[in-house]
């Protein structure tokens, strides 16, 4: 797998002929919950959903100024995107997975590296949105899409 992200209007440095602009991605994490509760003979109860922050991890490319910048100044990037990939004999790389987040801060930031290494420096950061879209592409063994399988949320309003 091979992972890829893009801020919109950021350029990163990925090599993957299919995202070209786009940063490598190393890692991702993103969690949703929904408050429940109940107690011994009563009804269970349950309360809104919980979308957190989407927690990404990258090594550092041209686009890394602009998403520290990004919290400083308090900026919303009207689209986040990220894909996941997958490699097929005969399709070459495809994407299989797919987030867009729109209106979207990002909420946190640290960088870090060893002085003493050639490796370059990773950074992690979360990102907090308005909408999300999560696409799954199902792929035959010769990288051919077989369909989709989707579910979008919006935060504020509570449906999807």
């Amino acid at each position: 797998m091979a992972a890829y992200i893009k801020f919109d209007g950021v350029d990163g440095e990925a090599q993957d002929k299919d995202h070209k602009a786009w940063s490598d991605l190393a890692s991702f994490s993103q969690g949703l919950h929904q408050p429940g509760g109940g107690a011994t003979g009563a009804a269970r109860r349950r309360g809104d959903v919980i979308l957190d922050d989407l927690t990404c991890a990258k090594g550092l490319d041209k686009a890394s100024p602009k998403i520290a910048e990004a919290i400083c100044k308090g900026k919303v990037f009207p689209k986040v995107e990220i894909d996941l990939t997958a490699s097929f004999t005969d399709a070459g790389r495809v994407t299989y997975y797919r987030y867009e987040l729109t209106n979207v801060a990002v909420t946190s930031y640290n960088i870090g590296g060893s002085g003493q290494s050639e490796e370059v420096p990773m950074e992690d950061f979360s990102l907090n949105f308005e909408e999300i879209k999560v696409t799954y592409t199902e792929n035959d063994s010769k990288g051919k899409s077989k369909g989709n399988v989707e579910y979008s949320w919006k935060v504020e309003e509570g449906e999807g």
